[in-house]
């Protein structure tokens, strides 16, 4: 059984927790654990990564105490991972006086980015619906291939009010065509 008195959690800085092959030397997961209860805690945890094929290529062991109900420990897991592909982070921990078991897991992607010089000619019909309000999301959409996106597109929100313009959407426009992706407007 597992329990919620220990919450954890796992994050990476990157959206989707896709990474660059260029960079998989600087992966940084963060595991925050927060205690849910008064009482102090006291914990063994263990990291393990394996990749697609199950094949262990991270592991971390270690020990923490969170003292009071606003008590939070973080760790900092880096991995070095220079193969392509997708890998699973498993952290449990165990609570050394109760016995109780907490498991938390976060997968992340290795991929290799495609470098253009400019927009791709449209191939297909494959695309995302995907609103580009942030530059790196629409760069980690146009890595995976994908040309096309779909990004709706409201008068009401362009104008407002009789007169009163909205350009709001020029950052989604730009965004998407930084990142070498083709639009369909839709309304």
């Amino acid at each position: 059984p597992f329990s919620e008195t220990i919450k954890m959690t796992l994050a990476t800085e990157r959206f989707h927790n896709i990474h660059d092959v260029q960079e998989s030397g600087n992966i940084a997961i963060t595991a925050d654990f927060v205690n849910a209860t008064s009482q102090e805690r006291q914990f063994n945890y263990k990291a393990r990564m394996a990749d697609f094929d199950g094949n262990e290529v991270f592991t971390d062991v270690g020990n923490a105490q969170i003292i009071g109900e606003t008590g939070v420990i973080k760790r900092v897991f880096k991995p070095k991972l220079s193969r392509l592909g997708f890998y699973k982070l498993i952290l449990e921990a165990t609570d050394t006086i109760t016995g109780e078991e907490f498991r938390r897991f976060l997968t992340l992607g290795i991929i290799k980015s495609v470098q253009r010089s400019k927009p791709p000619e449209p191939s297909g019909r494959f695309g995302v619906t995907f609103f580009a309000r942030d530059p790196e999301p629409a760069k980690t959409i146009a890595q995976t291939g994908i040309t096309w996106t779909r990004e709706d597109i409201y008068w009401i929100n362009m104008e407002p009010t009789r007169g009163t313009y909205n350009w709001s959407m020029d950052t989604r426009i730009a965004n998407a065509t930084d990142a070498g992706l083709w639009i369909l407007p839709v309304n």
